[in-house]
């Protein structure tokens, strides 16, 4: 799919826009002490991350850019059949991502995200599951694609931690990493951070489950 440029941009951030559709990875790093999310550009290079306290829940988390300047704080309940993250910057809202897990089998779970830019507040839906290889963000009312997402790899293995009186332990870690492209016009930076919202509430739904 051919992703066409964003007019008028939807923009919270000038210098996260681009003029050519922008590919990060989003790296989904599962740990015994609370996951961390890290965008990164093809080449590894970080863009933007986030991490919460030691063992908090995965929905409180700072987001920061590479320079480890705060973008957004997210927030959210996701223990519930209809979760939603918050992202906030300076104590005002700036996004929301809403899921509706199925409450039956033939049913489809349903994210809705509502996005407030320069431009006013945009709403879209991801269209297809993240568990899969064809997912489509959809701006709305237009239909227009705005962003492509699917999974680009797994890995696991063990790493070491200390605990709280500094004895060295072995636990595992899990990383998810998902293939985004992101349409000409859209803030990288908020979009990717929405991104980190629906792998946390993915995550989240199917580990609870």
């Amino acid at each position: 799919m051919t992703l066409t440029a964003v007019s008028p941009p939807i923009v919270i951030d000038d210098s996260f826009v681009h003029s050519e559709v922008t590919t990060v990875i989003v790296d989904d790093v599962g740990r015994l002490s609370g996951d961390s999310f890290f965008i990164k550009d093809p080449n590894g290079k970080v863009i933007i991350s986030a991490a919460g306290p030691e063992y908090s829940t995965v929905s409180k988390k700072t987001i920061t850019d590479a320079a480890g300047k705060t973008l957004y704080e997210i927030k959210g309940d996701i223990f519930t059949l209809k979760h939603a993250i918050t992202g906030k910057r300076d104590g005002h809202e700036v996004f929301r991502v809403k899921f509706e897990a199925p409450i039956l089998a033939n049913h489809k779970s349903k994210f809705e995200i509502s996005l407030e830019t320069k431009n006013g507040v945009h709403e879209i839906e991801m269209v297809g599951d993240w568990k899969s290889t064809d997912m489509n963000f959809v701006l709305k009312p237009s239909g227009q694609v705005i962003a492509t997402a699917a999974k680009d790899h797994l890995s696991w293995g063990f790493e070491e931690h200390k605990d709280q009186i500094g004895n060295p332990i072995s636990h595992e870690r899990v990383t998810t990493g998902f293939y985004v492209q992101i349409a000409p016009g859209i803030d990288v930076a908020a979009f990717s951070s929405i991104c980190m919202c629906v792998a946390m509430i993915n995550h989240s739904h199917h580990t609870n489950a």
